[in-house]
């Protein structure tokens, strides 16, 4: 049985859940594959490898989705005087532009390094099925600078030519380029997003967190400017949400999303609402975040929608350790 909780609840860096998760992001509607602009997260190294350098010395897992095999992903990092590193495995969100082969995918890990106001990721990914003769390997790479209030990020994913079935397929560059400025008590973000050869993306927005009642609170408006093949279109979205802190082991959060301008080639316009819900249990330095989905009417015997359940409690779970 699913479900949905409403309940005032969903942002910022409370001491605890600071270095959240996929699910924490998911909650606050903010990214769930690379982060949040304006708020701390350890998803934030994705956009950004200088992100790193917020976070401290952690290991973090993502269950991943139940009885899929590899789905599971995960890091560890540490610090050594002022240079932090870490290691992460299986993150196949973001980037690599190798093939799948049949139902079986690549192996994935990425390294980082950073000290102070700088960060470097270098990602590797490969996969050999002799069996379909199939065989590809391909490496890719993040840079982030902070700089006072400015902060700088590039990711480069190099074009690379695979072998699937004994013919040579080739996989498209890709790369992302932004920044953001924080002013005042907002932060400013811009990104341009090159996914492949033919489709891009332009992101502009700003967004804002405050402390509130021993809680914290968020909005921001993001334009979003997507081209696919020759079609064009603008998206202006509002989000505003809030975290609590209910006790010293439960964090609850909650937020909203929506479009306020649909328009361009598509010639689509429609309402998009997205709710997210989630919390944090949190015990000690453990801390284990996940979502609170959608109950469907039909779901299960006397499940009606909207309701929040008592199994399956909590869904995109995910355990994070701060030592």
């Amino acid at each position: 049985m699913k479900k949905t909780l409403v309940v005032a609840a969903g942002l910022a860096v409370l001491s605890t859940s600071a270095f959240a998760s996929k699910a924490r992001m998911t909650a606050l509607n903010q990214a769930s594959s690379n982060g949040s602009y304006y708020m701390q997260d350890n998803r934030n190294i994705w956009r950004s490898a200088a992100a790193m350098n917020d976070l401290g010395a952690h290991v973090t897992a993502e269950f991943g989705t139940d009885g899929v095999q590899g789905s599971a992903n995960g890091g560890f990092f540490q610090s050594s005087g002022s240079l932090n590193y870490g290691l992460y495995l299986n993150d196949t969100e973001n980037y690599g532009g190798v093939a799948a082969v049949g139902g079986a995918e690549p192996g994935r890990a990425d390294l980082f390094l950073g000290s102070n106001n700088w960060g470097v990721r270098l990602g590797y990914e490969t996969i050999t099925v002799d069996a379909a003769k199939s065989e590809g390997t391909g490496f890719d790479f993040g840079v982030g600078y902070n700089m006072n209030d400015l902060g700088l990020w590039l990711n480069y994913q190099p074009a690379v030519t695979n072998t699937v079935a004994d013919a040579d397929v080739d996989g498209e560059a890709a790369m992302n380029l932004g920044a953001t400025y924080d002013m005042n008590d907002y932060t400013l973000f811009a990104e341009y997003i090159k996914p492949n050869d033919d489709d891009s993306e332009i992101v502009l927005g700003a967004g804002r967190t405050y402390d509130v009642n021993g809680g914290s609170m968020f909005y921001d408006v993001t334009v979003a400017n997507t081209t696919v093949g020759d079609d064009s279109d603008t998206d202006v979205s509002v989000a505003f949400g809030a975290e609590v802190k209910a006790s010293d082991w439960l964090t609850w959060r909650l937020s909203l999303r929506q479009s306020v301008l649909q328009t361009g080639d598509s010639e689509t316009s429609t309402r998009d609402t997205q709710l997210g819900a989630g919390a944090s249990l949190t015990w000690g330095g453990m801390v284990v975040d996940g979502t609170i989905t959608h109950a469907a009417a039909g779901d299960g015997a006397g499940t009606a929608a909207g309701t929040l359940g008592t199994d399956k409690f909590l869904s995109t779970v995910s355990m994070t350790y701060m030592f």
